[in-house]
């Protein structure tokens, strides 16, 4: 086995990793290559909407960043009815800065997903509180739903250190087991 440094990232796949610069289509990339994408340690990577496929695992030692300009029900990472996901990530930045009007994005998003595994240590910086609804783009987001949100995602295990800077629930487990 090789150096934690020799193990391909995203860089391998055309990121920049620059805290700039949309990075999700080398993470698309690394994901149908290999299964998993990985994040460089101390490198903030901009994504948005980030579909896993099943048994996808995401390892973050550095951090993800939503970008500039995104609007309601972007997210930065999402499945729907997939098996054996696997997430964990040091830091994410909710970029609240970047962010317009009463918008309801989100970090992670899981709908009918069995026992997935999401660890995030620092989430930060997301949307403020706002009486605005939120509309149900999928029929399944309610007006409370959290910046990490799952649904019906039973046996789920869910470990999150902090949050900080959260406009609705910061977690939301929703029909959970």
């Amino acid at each position: 086995a090789g150096a934690l440094s020799e193990i391909a990232t995203v860089l391998n796949y055309g990121a920049l990793c620059d805290g700039v610069t949309n990075d999700t289509p080398a993470a698309v990339a690394m994901l149908a290559a290999v299964g998993y994408v990985v994040f460089p340690r101390d490198r903030t990577t901009v994504i948005k909407n980030l579909a896993l496929p099943d048994n996808a695992k995401v390892f973050s030692p550095g951090t993800l960043k939503l970008p500039a300009g995104c609007v309601d029900f972007d997210r930065l990472i999402h499945a729907s009815g997939k098996v054996g996901l696997h997430i964990q990530i040091s830091e994410i930045d909710g970029n609240y800065s970047g962010q317009s009007g009463s918008i309801g994005t989100h970090l992670i998003y899981l709908t009918d997903c069995p026992a997935p595994v999401v660890i995030v240590d620092n989430a930060y910086s997301h949307y403020i509180a706002s009486a605005a609804s939120m509309p149900s783009v999928d029929g399944i987001r309610n007006a409370s739903s959290g910046a990490i949100y799952l649904y019906r995602c039973h046996k789920s295990s869910v470990i999150i250190g902090k949050l900080t800077g959260w406009g609705r629930e910061g977690v939301y487990l929703e029909e959970c087991n």
